[in-house]
Protein backbone atom coordinates (compact mmCIF):
# COMPACT_ATOMS: atom_id res chain seq x y z
CA UNK A 1 0.00 0.00 0.00
CA UNK A 2 1.04 3.60 -1.07
CA UNK A 3 0.83 6.10 1.51
CA UNK A 4 1.84 9.62 1.24
CA UNK A 5 3.06 10.30 4.89
CA UNK A 6 4.16 13.68 4.36
CA UNK A 7 1.15 14.69 2.61
CA UNK A 8 -1.13 12.99 5.44
CA UNK A 9 1.15 15.05 8.20
CA UNK A 10 0.43 18.10 6.75
CA UNK A 11 -3.58 17.39 6.53
CA UNK A 12 -2.87 16.70 10.58
CA UNK A 13 -0.51 19.41 11.35
CA UNK A 14 2.02 17.56 12.86
CA UNK A 15 5.43 17.17 12.33
CA UNK A 16 6.83 13.68 11.73
CA UNK A 17 10.33 13.19 11.87
CA UNK A 18 12.48 10.26 9.54
CA UNK A 19 12.94 8.12 12.29
CA UNK A 20 9.68 8.48 13.44
CA UNK A 21 8.01 8.50 9.29
CA UNK A 22 9.76 4.68 8.70
CA UNK A 23 7.55 3.10 12.21
CA UNK A 24 4.62 4.95 11.44
CA UNK A 25 4.21 4.11 7.57
CA UNK A 26 4.19 0.70 9.06
CA UNK A 27 1.78 1.05 11.67
CA UNK A 28 -0.80 2.62 9.11
CA UNK A 29 -0.04 -0.23 6.36
CA UNK A 30 -0.92 -2.74 9.00
CA UNK A 31 -3.98 -0.60 10.30
CA UNK A 32 -5.31 -0.44 6.82
CA UNK A 33 -4.56 -4.11 5.89
CA UNK A 34 -6.81 -5.03 8.94
CA UNK A 35 -9.58 -2.55 7.57
CA UNK A 36 -9.45 -3.80 3.79
CA UNK A 37 -10.05 -7.71 5.58
CA UNK A 38 -12.64 -6.54 7.50
CA UNK A 39 -14.06 -4.73 4.28
CA UNK A 40 -13.73 -8.34 2.86
CA UNK A 41 -15.74 -10.18 5.82
CA UNK A 42 -19.27 -11.98 5.50
CA UNK A 43 -21.48 -10.21 7.73
CA UNK A 44 -24.25 -11.88 6.17
CA UNK A 45 -26.95 -12.27 9.24
CA UNK A 46 -25.04 -10.63 11.79
CA UNK A 47 -27.19 -7.69 13.68
CA UNK A 48 -25.69 -4.31 13.74
CA UNK A 49 -24.75 -3.47 17.15
CA UNK A 50 -25.36 0.00 16.96
CA UNK A 51 -27.57 2.51 14.67
CA UNK A 52 -27.32 6.14 14.10
CA UNK A 53 -30.35 7.65 14.52
CA UNK A 54 -32.12 8.66 11.06
CA UNK A 55 -33.46 12.50 11.13
CA UNK A 56 -36.73 13.45 12.41
CA UNK A 57 -36.95 10.31 14.38
CA UNK A 58 -36.86 12.21 17.49
CA UNK A 59 -33.92 9.95 18.81
CA UNK A 60 -31.36 12.49 19.23
CA UNK A 61 -32.14 16.27 21.64
CA UNK A 62 -32.14 19.31 20.05
CA UNK A 63 -28.87 21.23 19.69
CA UNK A 64 -29.09 23.69 22.01
CA UNK A 65 -26.32 26.11 23.37
CA UNK A 66 -25.86 25.21 27.27
CA UNK A 67 -23.61 27.44 29.49
CA UNK A 68 -19.99 27.45 29.63
CA UNK A 69 -17.16 27.08 32.00
CA UNK A 70 -15.77 30.08 33.28
CA UNK A 71 -12.25 30.79 31.98
CA UNK A 72 -10.91 31.77 35.25
CA UNK A 73 -12.68 28.71 37.19
CA UNK A 74 -11.24 26.52 34.45
CA UNK A 75 -7.83 27.94 34.95
CA UNK A 76 -7.47 27.97 38.71
CA UNK A 77 -8.12 24.38 39.03
CA UNK A 78 -5.74 23.40 36.21
CA UNK A 79 -2.33 21.67 37.16
CA UNK A 80 -0.10 23.73 34.94
CA UNK A 81 -1.33 27.21 32.89
CA UNK A 82 0.72 30.10 31.22
CA UNK A 83 -1.20 33.19 30.79
CA UNK A 84 -4.55 32.48 29.74
CA UNK A 85 -3.79 28.94 28.28
CA UNK A 86 -2.99 25.30 29.85
CA UNK A 87 -0.32 23.33 29.77
CA UNK A 88 -0.48 20.17 28.44
CA UNK A 89 2.81 17.66 29.21
CA UNK A 90 4.10 15.98 26.08
CA UNK A 91 3.66 11.94 26.22
CA UNK A 92 6.01 10.69 29.21
CA UNK A 93 6.79 14.06 30.39
CA UNK A 94 5.35 15.22 33.53
CA UNK A 95 4.42 19.61 33.77
CA UNK A 96 5.58 19.61 37.14
CA UNK A 97 9.28 18.02 36.66
CA UNK A 98 9.11 15.27 38.39
CA UNK A 99 9.83 13.30 35.17
CA UNK A 100 7.28 10.57 33.49
CA UNK A 101 7.99 7.02 31.89
CA UNK A 102 10.54 8.27 29.07
CA UNK A 103 10.65 11.22 29.79
CA UNK A 104 13.77 13.44 31.62
CA UNK A 105 11.83 15.42 33.80
CA UNK A 106 11.89 18.91 31.37
CA UNK A 107 8.79 19.91 29.78
CA UNK A 108 11.25 22.24 27.39
CA UNK A 109 8.69 24.29 27.28
CA UNK A 110 4.25 23.53 26.99
CA UNK A 111 4.52 21.53 23.95
CA UNK A 112 2.61 24.10 21.64
CA UNK A 113 -0.16 24.93 24.41
CA UNK A 114 0.27 28.32 24.24
CA UNK A 115 -0.19 28.51 20.15
CA UNK A 116 -3.43 26.80 20.46
CA UNK A 117 -4.29 27.39 24.18
CA UNK A 118 -6.08 23.30 24.29
CA UNK A 119 -3.36 21.46 22.35
CA UNK A 120 0.01 20.54 21.80
CA UNK A 121 2.10 20.44 18.42
CA UNK A 122 3.59 16.98 17.74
Amino acid sequence: MNIDLESLAGLAKVRVSACEAGELKRDLESILERVKRLKEADVTGVAPTFRLAAPGSGDLREDVPGPCLIHQWVLSRAPATKGPYLLVPREGIDVDGAGGPGGSGNSGGSGGAEKHGNAQEA
